[in-house]
């Protein structure tokens, strides 16, 4: 009886041993997982959903899943031999949240009606009415969104009045709640004038420009004339600007 009791016990003994072993080697050939699931927060509005381009990343390999209504917007990716990071990005109309909790990543999507703002901007001389009648008859005007290009020039001209609307720009930036800052700039220099941008995108731009004024000292000596004899000749700026 003991005999029997001795070789069960040796029995369990290298089972436990060969299971030990066994898990050991799973860990090491990678049996870990990461799972991401999205969850929509539009009121089942399903005709705005898209099916989405999820990435995991894992050190330096990157391994990419479609979410869609199919396989319920979750897809699961085993045998990872590190923990990874999932990135997806918003579908439009739509902000982000991402939680995230041991192997599962769970990234909300609430939809937002889009809303649009619009600038206004105005040209503004600063040259006596055109006094010197250097006054160009139009000037263009560049709208940045963040401090880049946004959409083509517009003119500015007696035409409208020296006054254009950027229209239906979208308030904020994809997929985040944080609003994009528009600014204007000239699209070029306009000669004989400085100008100078006014105003806020809420209250609208000016583009103030301001003639060039001042004076040009021409002396002139003459041989043979007593000596500290001299003549100074004083000729406004936009006069030889004019006369070019």
């Amino acid at each position: 009886m003991k005999e029997r009791l001795r070789k069960l016990l040796s029995v369990l003994c290298a089972a436990a041993m060969l299971c030990g072993c066994l898990a050991l080697s799973a860990a090491a050939d990678g049996a870990g997982s990461s799972t991401i699931t999205v969850v929509w927060n539009d009121e089942n509005q399903a005709s705005l959903r898209t099916s989405l381009e999820a990435t995991l990343t894992v050190g330096d390999s990157q391994h990419t899943v479609t979410l869609n209504a199919d396989n319920s917007w979750t897809a699961t990716l085993s045998g990872l031999k590190a923990a990874g990071t999932w990135a997806v990005e918003a579908p439009a109309g739509y902000t982000k949240s991402v939680s995230e909790k041991d192997s599962l990543t769970v990234v909300t999507l609430t939809y937002r009606e889009e809303e649009k703002v619009s600038v206004q901007v105005s040209q503004r001389w600063e040259d006596q009415e055109n006094a010197k009648g250097v006054r160009p008859q139009s000037v263009s005007v560049r709208l940045l969104a963040d401090g880049a290009p946004y959409q083509a020039a517009v003119p500015l001209n007696s035409g409208n009045g020296w006054t254009a609307t950027f229209k239906d720009l979208p308030k904020y930036r994809k997929g985040t709640e944080e609003a994009v800052n528009y600014t204007v700039q000239p699209a070029a220099k306009t000669a004989y004038y400085d100008t100078a941008v006014t105003g806020s995108q809420e209250a609208g731009y000016a583009l103030v420009s301001t003639l060039q004024t001042g004076t040009l000292k021409v002396k002139v000596s003459f041989s043979g004339a007593p000596e500290k004899e001299t003549f100074t000749f004083r000729v406004p700026v936009c006069s030889v600007l004019t006369s070019a």
